[in-house]
């Protein structure tokens, strides 16, 4: 038979399982609620939360009594849960929740640190970067407009010479066609003056032909 003192120590020891049991589920209940999980995932989550519990207490049962399952040990750790959950539950999630924020704004002072030494370390790289970008700035400005003024250049010299190109064209043209006009009068003007002497000679023609009639007929 085992002895009164060591069966109190086991029902120390399943008071001490209720009130793990109890830490752990108020850590869950922290951990839920900072990921706010669906309603799925919080059922399967509650039953792979409670087997782990069992499984845990029953390890600790092993090691502490081999694992003897007794009346007193449901008794002991529905003991320690019901007392760490009235008296201890509180203090501990005030705790834990005093320790998160307190790593959050650890994390945030982190954060602004780093990005204070980021700061500090591009800032002067900016104003060298853009002190070095200036003259290529102003560079890239003036060779713009110098291309620009030379595209319009360009546009204006290509216009002017094809105006040109198009005068002369036109002028050539204009003397050709002077020209033809030229030789369309002279033609023109030897046509008229054929007509005449063909119609002069005809005239000429017609009274020599009168006069020998006349003479032929014996008329004076």
């Amino acid at each position: 038979m085992t002895p009164l003192s060591t069966q109190f120590l086991y029902f120390a020891l399943t008071v001490g399982i209720g009130l793990l049991i109890g830490v752990a589920f108020d850590l869950y209940r922290i951990l839920r609620g900072l990921v706010q999980p669906g309603k799925i995932i919080t059922n399967v989550g509650d039953l792979f939360f409670w087997l782990l519990v069992t499984i845990l207490a029953f390890v600790l049962l092993i090691f502490g009594n081999r694992g003897e399952v007794r009346f007193y040990v449901f008794i002991g750790i529905a003991v320690g849960l019901l007392v760490y959950l009235n008296l201890l539950s509180k203090h501990i999630i005030n705790a834990i929740v005093c320790f998160i924020n307190l790593v959050k704004r650890i994390i945030e002072l982190i954060k602004r640190a780093v990005a204070f030494l980021v700061m500090c370390v591009t800032y002067p790289i900016k104003i060298v970067y853009r002190a070095l970008l200036l003259p290529v700035r102003f560079i890239k400005g003036c060779y713009l407009k110098a291309k620009k003024s030379l595209h319009k250049f360009k546009q204006h010299l290509r216009l002017s010479l094809y105006k040109k190109a198009t005068g002369r064209r036109a002028r050539r043209l204009k003397k050709k066609a002077a020209r033809r006009e030229a030789r369309q009068r002279k033609l023109d003007a030897r046509r008229k003056m054929k007509a005449a002497r063909k119609a002069g000679r005809k005239q000429k023609g017609k009274k020599l032909l009168g006069l020998l009639r006349k003479i032929l007929k014996g008329k004076p």
